[in-house]
């Protein structure tokens, strides 16, 4: 078992068709890959590059964390193959899950991996504005969420243990469950311990 940002597959990848000798990846049973967006071309290619060295590619788990829940949030379970939604890349722009299921389409689509199910005692839910659109922000709730942080030097801010944590980051929660991430609601900087808010955006 092995845990890698979709970077990591990418270099992987990248050195595994140059050719590895001796390399046995048979025995590699789950890759949780998460941490950064993850884009479905990635995964392929590394599924293709490693499948000479034993690789199984029901492997691959992709997944959705963050520090504020002990890093383990969502994941696709082992041995289920990963699986991606192609959308209308204008339509999620604008707040709108819209699945792109004809190819003859002139519209602009992208493909957004799935991050799996949330795991055990994780509740998730997507706060909208209103009806309006299927895309949120997402918030958690579960046993293992962090109980507060420092919002100046020396000065505490505590949260309930069954209040609800607005992540920041926007996603979709398909009918099936699995969460879909598509972007932020806000670019951050930290300086000096404080926080800068760059630009805002849907995805």
């Amino acid at each position: 078992m092995s845990v890698a940002p979709p970077f990591a597959l990418g270099v992987t990848a990248r050195l595994l068709r140059a050719g590895m000798h001796g390399l046995d990846l048979a025995s590699l049973r789950q890759l949780i890959v998460g941490a950064e967006p993850i884009r479905a071309d990635v995964l392929r290619a590394f599924a293709q590059a490693a499948e000479p060295y034993g690789f199984d590619a029901t492997a691959i788990s992709p997944a959705y964390g963050l520090a504020e829940a002990t890093v383990g949030v969502s994941m696709t379970h082992r041995r289920e193959y990963w699986s991606s939604e192609r959308v209308d890349a204008e339509a999620l722009g604008e707040g709108w899950w819209s699945p792109e299921r004809s190819t003859a389409s002139n519209h602009r689509t992208t493909e957004v991996v799935s991050c799996g199910t949330p795991l055990r005692g994780v509740e998730v839910r997507v706060e909208r504005d209103g009806d309006d659109h299927d895309v949120g922000n997402i918030a958690l709730r579960s046993p293992s969420m962090f109980t507060g942080n420092i919002t100046t030097i020396g000065t505490p801010e505590a949260r309930s243990d069954d209040s609800w944590f607005t992540t920041g980051d926007l996603g979709f929660v398909a009918p099936s469950g699995e969460l879909f991430i598509v972007g932020r609601s806000d670019d951050m900087i930290f300086a000096a311990g404080s926080i800068s808010s760059l630009t805002r955006s849907r995805a």
